[in-house]
């Protein structure tokens, strides 16, 4: 695993990973990757002050300070799909010393954003003055999702039914009096493809990371609703975030009717694990090549299990994707395992008419890890 890079990949990984996206990417010696630039699009929100919400909080103290939430967001996207437009509203930050379901301050606010055009950057979506004290977690509504597909627009149905995204900041972010704190929510959702070319529609599975950006980094266009900040030029993302967040694949195996990939969080912060992919195409280098059409795909289960997706409908991508994720923890090592056959090219559902076969011994496949904004790849050739 030779590097961390942001780049956008080109194709498809079993026709549902997008490989439009924007990632950081964890090669090995030999890998080709084409780039595209996505284009961009401006929030528009409003935001107002529930005072019944900051009483709650702190009835004694009239103190206060000031809090931007911030979103970044390189999503996985089927290939020809060119935005992904996520409606919302309703953003809230929970009080740390408050139960789950109570101790929400409100910083209601509404927009839509194209998620594909937050690359390397950021996008404040919601500020507010609020009474001192420390928060750890945000939460906002999706209240729709459009993905533009050949130039044309759908409606995307959300993961689980649910609406409400919550996105926990480990350590929690202190707001002070009369000073200025951020924090930043790293959306990387997948958008799935659950129907065929002629006659698609799309299922959207959100994850989110949350962190707090330190004083002295917060960009200075951070302070307005709708502005957007360049995070390649901000050292803390660079050096905390980018070089923080690392891992590999250190060990794989692949039969017939097995696979088992071991994984290890190299970085300074934990990995969301949630999807593995086993492909056969190949460049002339011995590399991944754009356009990948052939593969099986797993959800990855909080044991470390794979289970194969099944993406006929949505009902599947809700049971096996949203019941899924594995949390790997810095210098953590997990074996993600999976026995039953592999059949590759199994998403017939797609419509891409793709030949299945089955994994060949002998035969080098590539291996990909999906965690974070990251994806981590190998080359193995198959057993018996």
């Amino acid at each position: 695993m030779s590097s961390v890079r942001n780049v956008v990949l080109s194709g498809v990984i079993a026709a549902i990973i997008a490989v439009g996206l924007i990632l950081a990417v964890v090669l090995v010696p030999g890998t080709g990757l084409s780039v595209r630039v996505s284009s961009t699009t401006t929030a528009s929100v409003s935001s107002t002050l529930s005072t019944e919400s900051a009483q709650s909080i702190s009835s004694e103290s009239s103190g206060q300070g000031y809090m931007a939430v911030l979103l970044t967001d390189p999503p996985t996207v089927p290939a020809n799909v060119t935005a992904v437009y996520m409606q919302y509203d309703q953003v809230q930050a929970h009080i740390a010393d408050a139960g789950n379901q109570t101790g929400w301050y409100d910083l209601s606010g509404s927009g839509a954003i194209n998620l594909m055009g937050l690359v390397n950057a950021s996008q404040t979506i919601a500020n507010q003055t609020l009474p001192f004290g420390k928060f750890n977690g945000l939460r906002f509504n999706v209240t729709g999702v459009t993905i533009t597909y050949e130039s044309q627009n759908y409606t995307a149905q959300t993961i689980y039914g649910e609406n409400t995204l919550y996105v926990w900041i480990p350590g929690g972010i202190n707001v002070t009096v009369a000073q200025t704190t951020a924090a930043l929510i790293d959306l990387s959702p997948t958008v799935l493809m659950t129907g065929g070319s002629s006659n698609p529609s799309f299922v959207f599975v959100p994850a989110a990371v949350g962190y707090v950006i330190p004083t002295a980094s917060i960009p200075a266009e951070s302070y307005a609703i709708g502005n957007k900040a360049i995070l390649t030029t901000n050292s803390w993302w660079v050096t905390t975030i980018e070089q923080g967040t690392k891992f590999g694949i250190s060990k794989v195996s692949l039969t017939p009717t097995s696979l088992n990939i071991t994984v290890v969080n190299q970085g300074t912060t934990s990995i969301i694990m949630r999807l593995v992919a086993v492909t056969t195409q190949t460049s002339t280098a011995g590399g991944i090549e754009g356009e990948l059409r052939s593969s099986d795909v797993f959800a990855i289960e909080s044991n470390g299990s794979l289970v194969n997706l099944n993406t006929s409908s949505t009902q599947s991508v809700d049971n096996q994707v949203g019941a899924g994720g594995l949390i790997l923890a810095p210098g953590q090592t997990v074996i993600l395992h999976y026995s039953g056959s592999i059949v590759i090219g199994t998403q017939i559902s797609l419509g891409l008419h793709m030949t299945s076969q089955s994994i060949t011994t002998s035969t080098m496949y590539h291996v990909w890890v999906q965690g974070n904004n990251q994806i981590a790849q190998a080359a193995v050739k198959a057993s018996s």
